[in-house]
């Protein structure tokens, strides 16, 4: 119903807004993706960030928009699939980084 849609769109406002502020978080313990080579390398963690921020933002967008013009259902569908694909890419993208940014060390240590 009305309420349903109503919390949906909220739901995807709230993670749009985070994705938001995901963008701009500082490395830290406490709020964001922590991964150890996240915390380790700072550039790691800013590209990481603004990855996930990104689609945290798409994803909550999404889902306020098909809360306004389908279902509570199919919004919220929406949102665990987009948090859980988003989770699952974020933490890949920083590994594959984080190898990338140690390949790129082994390379100067050699020469």
């Amino acid at each position: 119903g009305p309420a349903g849609r109503g919390l949906a769109g909220l739901l995807g406002l709230f993670f749009a807004l985070l994705g938001n502020y995901l963008t701009t978080v500082q490395p830290n313990y406490f709020v964001g993706f922590k991964t150890p080579w996240a915390l380790e390398f700072p550039r790691i963690w800013t590209r990481t960030h603004r990855l996930g921020g990104w689609l945290f933002f798409a994803t909550g967008l999404l889902t306020a928009l098909l809360a306004l013009v389908w279902s509570a259902g199919a919004a919220l569908a929406v949102l665990l699939v987009g948090v859980l694909a988003t989770t699952v890419a974020v933490y890949g993208y920083s590994y594959w980084l984080y190898r990338k940014e140690m390949q790129g060390t082994q390379d100067v240590q050699v020469s």
